[in-house]
């Protein structure tokens, strides 16, 4: 059952575009009918979760996390994975599931038995909502869910493409198997941020290294000096992470919050084709971790 998507994935590690998918398949704009569409291809996800007071109606967070993933359509039933899912099949060799199922304007990832995740064809997006009551913190709020899938007509592949280098603390680099996310954050009384986080194989691809910026408003193209507090548009934090053992061996335990002042960004650009800058960012008793990273985002608007 699963030689097919090995097929697919030796193709992402002979090609620097990744994941080879079909161009002939019905693009989201014709989408009308699943049975008779072919799903296999690069899809859009979007989750946006609202956070609202019952007690006096006002919105207190909202958060919406953009990222890709893979989805393949095969006789024996569907599976859809991210780039890091990917990866660590190959890695492990082990097999998926293929649980998922479609009808006309359904499409059910876990199988019909299992509708807790179901998504509905609206307008050739695949669309899932629900409301539930939920806490946040110690208040009673209402929790609005709303994720969609839409079909990527323009990629083929579930990577991104780019240039990641770090030097002097952590010496790294990648232009391969670039997987990116963008959240995006409105908390009550707070500035909005934005965050991105790009992670690539690490340790003989061992393991995996996430590289994370977190902007305090939308960034745009300009120099930007590390500011924590997140009081005014800018750079709010930098940091890298790490489960690799060599990661450990170089700079520990280190938390997010060991990577602090000083620190910068030059933004080369920050819009909806590629996200592009130097950086430099102090870690505490590690020195200095500087940086150059330009990684076309455009899969994930």
């Amino acid at each position: 059952m699963f030689k097919k998507l090995g097929i697919v994935i030796v193709t992402l590690y002979l090609s620097a575009c990744g994941l080879d998918v079909d161009r002939g398949k019905t693009s989201e704009q014709e989408m009308a009918n699943l049975t008779e569409t072919n799903m296999t291809g690069i899809w859009l996800s979007e989750n946006t979760t609202v956070f609202t007071s019952k007690s006096d109606g006002q919105i207190i967070d909202t958060r919406i996390v953009k990222n890709q993933i893979y989805i393949e359509d095969t006789a024996n039933g569907i599976e859809n994975v991210t780039s890091l899912n990917v990866w660590h099949h190959t890695a492990s060799e082990t097999s998926y599931s293929y649980r998922g199922t479609k009808t006309n304007d359904e499409y059910f990832p876990l199988g019909e038995s299992n509708s807790s995740e179901l998504y509905t064809l609206e307008e050739g997006v695949l669309v899932q909502e629900f409301v539930d009551d939920a806490m946040y913190g110690d208040q009673n709020v209402t929790e609005s869910v709303r994720k969609t899938l839409t079909y990527v007509e323009s990629k083929e592949s579930i990577y991104s493409d780019g240039t990641i280098a770090l030097s002097d603390a952590l010496e790294f680099s990648a232009t391969t198997e670039i997987c990116a996310q963008q959240v995006k954050q409105t908390i009550l009384g707070s500035n909005e941020t934005n965050t991105y986080t790009f992670s690539v194989p690490f340790d003989d691809n061992d393991d995996w290294l996430d590289i994370v910026f977190v902007f305090a408003g939308n960034p745009s193209a300009g120099l930007y000096d590390l500011d924590a507090s997140g009081e005014d548009t800018g750079l709010i934090s930098v940091y890298t992470s790490s489960l690799a053992q060599s990661y450990f061996e170089i700079l520990g335990h280190a938390p997010p919050s060991d990577f602090g002042e000083p620190g910068w960004i030059d933004l080369i650009s920050a819009d909806q084709n590629s996200f592009e800058g130097n950086f430099s960012i102090t870690i505490e008793n590690n020195g200095v971790l500087t940086g150059y990273i330009n990684v076309d985002v455009s899969g994930l608007q």
